[in-house]
């Protein structure tokens, strides 16, 4: 079976300005990595973005978090406050089901 790459045109530009300390530091870190700068730096930001976003998207709860959560998962349903029970009379009454 054979697999074709399929890269898209990077046409979109990101521009930063940062210390020349740092400037060095990402230039040593790409020579060390056999990469360009520009290389470097897209992939290492890629990278942080992904992760950012994973962990983000990660709940995560200590042993007492994840108890409770537990015992409402596992709780009976509780008896609906009469208000809902009425604003859902009201929607019903005030929505056509297609």
């Amino acid at each position: 079976m054979t697999y074709k790459m399929v890269m898209k045109a990077e046409t979109e530009r990101l521009a930063t300005r940062i210390r020349p300390e740092d400037k060095q530091l990402i230039e040593q870190a790409a020579a060390l990595s056999g990469v360009s700068v520009s290389a470097f730096v897209k992939m290492r930001l890629r990278e942080a973005a992904l992760q950012v976003i994973d962990q983000e998207r990660q709940i995560k709860l200590n042993a007492e978090e994840s108890l409770k959560f537990a015992e409402a998962l596992l709780a009976p349903p509780r008896e609906l406050p009469a208000a809902f029970k009425k604003a859902m009379e009201l929607y019903d009454s005030m929505v056509e089901e297609r």
